[in-house]
């Protein structure tokens, strides 16, 4: 699971940077006063939006049942075959204290038909991944956490970036949840 994680990662990362189907991704992220560096060093990503498009590139690397263990992919609820769960939505790789990715959450961008399944979503709850212990950027804030002996937490993937952006590198965030004692 955390190898098809990575591959994903990887994936999503690749697809903003350079797909023109990305565009509106990267206008969106530049609006919100994100730069081209912070999007590489968070690993940020878009998954431009066929249903398929992470299945295809998987074929022959990936089998169905590994990336729906790892929460990539799950069961249509009518009919056969699987749908993507970040299908037009912005990437943001969610990677615990030891830098492995163990889930994802995705922004919709404004205006999507995706926008009824919700602006934010995170990957499912996994062995690997669970919203009410795991903080967003535990993994860049570690070290800032344990030089100033304290850590500011935020509510979303995006404010954290924003403040790491700005060089307040002590900041985490919970994951659409309140903060728990596991987090604490």
């Amino acid at each position: 699971q955390l190898a098809a994680l990575e591959w994903a990662c990887e994936q999503f990362h690749h697809c903003l940077l350079n797909h023109p189907e990305a565009e509106k991704a990267r206008e969106y992220l530049f609006d919100r006063g994100f730069c081209e560096e912070i999007w590489a060093d968070f690993r940020m990503g878009f998954h431009p939006g066929p249903w398929e498009w992470l299945m295809t590139k998987a074929r022959g690397r990936f089998k169905l049942d590994v990336l729906e263990a790892a929460r990539l992919i799950s069961p249509r609820s009518t009919g056969s075959g699987y749908i993507e769960h970040f299908r037009n939505r912005i990437t943001f790789p969610i990677v615990n204290e030891r830098g492995q990715v163990i889930a994802f959450g995705g922004r919709v961008l404004p205006g999507s038909d995706d926008e009824k399944f919700g602006k934010y979503q995170n990957s499912r709850e996994s062995p690997l991944f669970s919203k009410s212990r795991q903080l967003y950027g535990i993994d860049h804030a570690k070290e800032a956490m344990r030089e100033q002996g304290r850590v500011i937490v935020v509510e979303g993937y995006t404010d954290c970036i924003a403040l790491h952006q700005q060089g307040i590198a002590n900041s985490v965030a919970t994951l659409g949840t309140a903060l728990t004692e596991q987090h604490v």
